[in-house]
C-alpha cells in the first residue's frame, strides 16, 4: 500500500484481506493534517537533527534539497495541479515555516519511478541540505534511516512529532524486493519486523550515512531513496521499499531545471 494518509482507512480495512498492500505515504485533505500518522518502531528526533526534512499538507513527507526544491513520491501527487503547503524547520511540523506551491514533476509511480519534485512559490533556507548523490555508492549501505511524521502502527495514531528509525539493507535478490529492484531500495527487519515508515511518511526521506557514522551531521547523510510502499507496516518478511534516487537522477535534475529551481546545494 501506497505509505500516504489518504490511504490510512484503507490500509486498515486491507488488514483482513489476503494481499494488504498498502502505500507508505499517500494524499489527505489538507485541511485535516491531525489525521497523519507516524514511524513504527522509531525514535523522536532532536531539534534541528534532521533540519531538511519535510511535512506536507497531502500527507505526505519529503526532503528539500535547494531554497526552493522539494523531493517526494509521485504516488502523492496523482491529481494534476494540486495545491500543497510545506512545513519545514521544526520537529512539530505545526510550528514550522511555512511555503506554498502548486508546480512539480513526476515519475511513473511506485515500481515505475515514485518521484516527485515540488517548486515553492517562495525560497526557504535550512540550517542543513542532505547530500544529493553523484553515483549510487550509498545505495547499497548496510543501515539506513528514514525519517517522517507517520504512522506508529498500521492504522496507529497520529502524531505532529518527527520520528526517525533505522533500518537494515534487504537484497534486491530477496523474494520481498526482486518486483522492482532497478528502481527500489528494500529496507527493513524481515526476521523480526517492527520497524518501518508507514501510512503517512511517504516521499519522506531514506538517506545513508556519509561517514557509515549513525551520528552523521544533519550535512553528512546521503539521500538515496523516498518512502514509497509496503504490504501493511513493520510486517516480518515484509520490507518497506524506497524509490531509488539515482536510478531516476537525471530525470530529477531536469526536473529541477524544466520548473525553474535552484540546483541541489550539496551535490556528493
Amino acid at each position: 500500500m501506497r505509505r500516504s494518509t489518504l490511504f490510512a482507512a484503507l490500509a486498515v480495512a486491507l488488514t483482513a484481506s489476503a494481499v494488504p498492500m498498502v502505500a507508505h505515504a499517500g494524499e489527505a485533505p489538507e485541511a485535516t493534517p491531525s489525521g497523519q500518522t507516524r514511524i513504527v518502531g522509531g525514535k523522536p528526533a532532536a531539534e534541528g537533527q534532521f533540519p531538511w526534512a519535510v511535512k506536507l499538507s497531502v500527507g505526505c513527507g519529503g526532503t528539500i534539497v535547494s531554497p526552493d526544491i522539494v523531493i517526494s513520491a509521485q504516488h502523492c501527487f496523482s491529481k494534476p495541479g494540486k495545491a500543497f503547503t510545506a512545513y519545514m524547520g521544526k520537529i512539530d511540523w505545526a510550528q514550522g515555516e511555512k511555503r506554498a506551491g502548486s508546480k512539480y514533476k513526476v515519475g511513473g509511480g511506485p515500481e515505475k519511478g515514485d518521484w516527485a519534485v515540488l517548486k515553492l512559490d517562495s525560497a526557504y533556507t535550512p540550517a542543513a541540505y542532505p547530500v544529493f548523490p553523484s553515483d549510487d555508492s550509498f545505495d547499497a549501505a548496510k543501515m539506513f534511516r528514514a525519517a517522517g511524521w507517520g504512522a506508529i502502527r498500521e492504522g496507529g495514531p497520529s502524531s505532529k512529532t518527527l520520528l526517525y528509525v533505522d533500518v537494515p539493507l534487504v537484497a534486491d535478490t530477496d523474494k520481498a524486493c526482486s518486483k522492482a529492484p532497478k528502481v527500489e531500495i528494500c529496507a527493513g527487519d524481515l526476521a523480526k519486523g517492527g520497524i518501518d515508515t508507514c501510512q503517512g511518511d511517504s516521499g519522506g526521506p531514506l538517506v545513508a550515512s556519509k561517514t557509515g557514522d549513525m551520528n552523521a551531521k544533519p550535512e553528512e547523510w546521503v539521500l538515496v531513496g523516498m518512502t514509497s510502499w509496503g504490504r501493511g507496516c513493520a510486517r516480518p518478511n515484509e520490507p518497506g521499499h524506497y524509490a531509488q534516487l539515482t536510478a531516476h537522477r537525471t530525470e530529477i535534475l531536469n526536473a529541477i531545471k524544466e520548473l525553474g529551481g535552484q540546483a541541489p546545494v550539496n551535490m556528493g
